[in-house]
């Protein structure tokens, strides 16, 4: 055997390798010499030696040549890739393995070798125009005639061209920055949700194709038609489309200008668009689009989308369209104009709140709509609404709660709804100010539908867990009486204590660091500054100059810092003077005496009042005068105010012994490792 390490072959190797003996090698040297590995040198060796890799690949494609079968090993795109290095960018590379794929699935030949796909090339055009596009003939003609002898021996030896193809288009996503996809999970609902249909179905911002391929899979149209203004992606729909034998046309062209799809109707029309893509504000590009519903703001270009798609749409047609969460509750007036008009025309059938995080490129939260032709006679009175922020992924798709409600809505069957996961909301109540489509909003919290009892039952548990818990370690809980009030207080808001002048609510300012007219300068508060474990002169604090006439907001002791930490809406009573209230927090000052301010701490914190944190990516905002809370009477207030703040002191003090401890821990640890000190414990408690 040859000792080589390097990755080469002798001919007595290659002999051992193919079973045959030494003179069978050297007459395939010369009777194949055209195809047969070319001899490499290696050092000062005289001996022929040959790439291992491509004297492998040579007899995978002549197995009637060998004395034995050869194991083909698993073809990454990388190693087709590499054959053009030097000669071809990845991505051009990629362009060349997709059109060779679709040339060697049009052929039919039993033993296929590359020669026989390049004397083909050149008679490409007596096809179709397409499949003619597909071949790129002068790409051919200018490549090194070894590396494309090398690439297309690769790609027919490692198996049928469509499975090929998908697998080396999934590699080449993950390697570099074509994320631009749907993901599966998402691809999987927009389908589900989708009518089947003997129509067609559009998608105005196809992609690689992903999701037109998936829907004709599915039954939900007989053929397709996609438009995406990236050239690079339609020609890979376009192979993707021909070695699935797919209906589908493909378009490189913009939506929004008069693309080939210019007036053109679809049974169904599935959108998931780039976000915050910008299109051209040239009225003569754009005068063509009836903006029924509404102009898009220039900031906002998103609300084009559900527009042009249901411009689409042929009458019972259905759209299925991707948009950022925070389109469901952007409050500037042609935002709400446009939702509005969406909602009364009986456009929205439904809208679906995803998981985060479902796209891997963005951090912005996703929505789905369900759209219908507007203006119609029988259309819904009410629009369904689904919360699926917490479900997995995987659920999203046919076999799911989010398919399940929306069948149950479209078939009447109200009554079997989650309410809690969907709930169907009256078109009326969605046109009321300041409403909004975030699902989040209407869904019916299960904390929400408990009796007084329940309520008691739960907390008496949660209270004496935690107590034996404590009790382990000498720091049991006092006794706590629970007791159900008869006529408990009716539901109310910041908003409604605000307007009703029992508080004023105020909001932190982005502070210049120095202003012109400021007399004195004053520690910024931020998260860090009003986290209950922490204390806000052990922190680095930016000192900002503000004056009577600035915009600063001066807190002063006794009011409500209201704050987000993490995903998690947090209140606490400051007691310090003299600091401004920080970007992204608010105040409340509290102005009635029947209010106690501990207690409504403890009422803002509840994770009843999450859902109105904003709907965008970065989760910094929320609505405070939308809170929940309610006001019992004050002696209540004050003995509940008492209960929460012993569970928080406790609490506090069990972190601060928790971190005591692993610093502890480690200098014990240190300790060991210096072999420096013994220990001993003498009275274990």
């Amino acid at each position: 055997m040859s000792d080589s390490t390097d990755g080469t072959m002798t001919t007595s190797d290659i002999a051992r390798l193919a079973n045959v003996d030494l003179s069978t090698v050297s007459n395939w040297r010369k009777r194949f010499q055209g195809t047969f590995p070319e001899r490499i040198l290696v050092g000062e060796s005289t001996r022929p030696r040959f790439d291992r890799q491509a004297v492998e690949r040579w007899l995978q494609m002549n197995p009637q040549l060998g004395g034995a079968p050869i194991e083909a090993p698993p073809l990454s795109l990388h190693a087709v890739v590499d054959t053009f290095r030097g000669v071809l960018s990845p991505s051009e590379a990629f362009d060349f393995i997709g059109r060779a794929l679709a040339l060697i699935a049009a052929m039919t030949d039993e033993q296929l070798t590359p020669e026989l796909v390049l004397d083909r090339v050149p008679s490409w055009d007596d096809l179709s125009p397409e499949m003619f596009d597909l071949a790129g003939t002068d790409l051919w003609t200018t490549l090194p005639h070894s590396s494309v002898v090398d690439a297309l021996g690769r790609l027919i030896a490692a198996g049928p061209p469509r499975d090929v193809y998908e697998e080396f288009l999934a590699e080449f996503q993950r390697s570099s920055a074509a994320t631009d996809s749907t993901p599966q999970p998402l691809l999987d609902l927009m389908v589900a949700l989708s009518p089947d249909s003997d129509g067609v179905v559009f998608d105005l911002a196809a992609g690689t194709g992903g999701t037109l391929l998936a829907a004709l899979s599915k039954g939900k149209a007989s053929g397709g038609e996609g438009v995406d203004i990236i050239p690079g992606y339609a020609q890979v729909a376009r192979i993707r489309a021909y070695l699935a034998d797919s209906r589908i046309s493909m378009h490189s062209a913009n939506s929004f200008t008069k693309s080939p799809l210019y007036e053109q109707k679809a049974d169904l029309v599935l959108v998931d668009p780039p976000l915050n893509m910008m299109f051209s504000r040239d009225r003569q590009q754009l005068d063509w689009i009836d903006w029924e519903f509404g102009n898009p703001p220039a900031t906002k270009p998103e609300w084009a989308w559900p527009q042009l798609a249901i411009s689409h749409l042929a009458p019972g047609g259905t759209a299925i369209v991707v948009s950022g969460l925070g389109l469901l509750s952007h409050q500037d007036k042609q935002s709400s104009s446009i939702r509005n008009e969406l909602i009364r025309r009986g456009a929205v059938r439904a809208v679906i709140a995803l998981p985060r995080r479902l796209r891997t490129n963005t951090a912005i939260p996703l929505a789905v709509w369900v759209l219908g032709e507007p203006d119609q006679i029988d259309r819904r009175t009410t629009i369904l609404l689904i919360d699926a922020t917490n479900l997995n992924p995987d659920e999203l798709g046919q076999d799911g709660p989010i398919l399940s409600a929306y069948e149950n809505w479209r078939a009447g069957r109200t009554g079997d709804l989650d309410r809690s996961f969907a709930i169907d909301v009256p078109v009326m109540d969605l046109l009321a100010p300041e409403a909004t489509l975030l699902p989040n909003r209407w869904t019916i919290d299960p904390t929400e539908t408990r009796s007084a009892n329940d309520w008691t039952a739960a907390l008496v548990h949660s209270y004496l867990a935690a107590s034996e818990s404590l009790s382990t370690i000498g720091h049991g809980l006092p006794h706590l009486q629970v007791t159900a009030l008869k006529e408990p207080p009716a539901p109310s808001s910041i908003g409604g204590l605000e307007k009703a002048g029992s508080i004023a609510v105020l909001r932190g300012r982005h502070m210049e660091r120095e202003l012109e007219e400021a007399t004195e300068r004053y520690p910024m508060m931020t998260v860090r500054h009003v986290r209950p474990d922490t204390m806000p002169t052990g922190l680095d604090t930016e000192f900002v100059a503000a004056s009577p006439s600035s915009t600063a907001q001066l807190v002063t002791p006794g009011e409500i810092i209201v704050y987000l930490d993490g995903q998690s809406v947090r209140a606490r009573i400051w007691t310090e003077s003299g600091w401004v209230l920080g970007r992204f927090m608010q105040s409340i000052r509290v102005l009635d005496s029947s209010l106690n301010p501990e207690f409504l701490a403890a009422a803002i914190s509840a994770p009843v009042n999450e859902k109105f944190l904003a709907a965008g990516a970065s989760r910094t905002h929320f609505t405070l005068k939308e809170f929940l809370v309610t006001q019992p009477p004050i002696e209540v207030q004050d003995t509940y105010a008492q209960a929460y703040d012993l569970v928080t002191d406790k609490l506090r003090w069990l972190r601060q012994a928790v971190d005591e401890l692993e610093a502890a821990r480690e200098q014990l640890a240190q300790a060991a490792s210096s072999g420096r000190v013994a220990v001993k414990i003498e009275d274990a408690q």
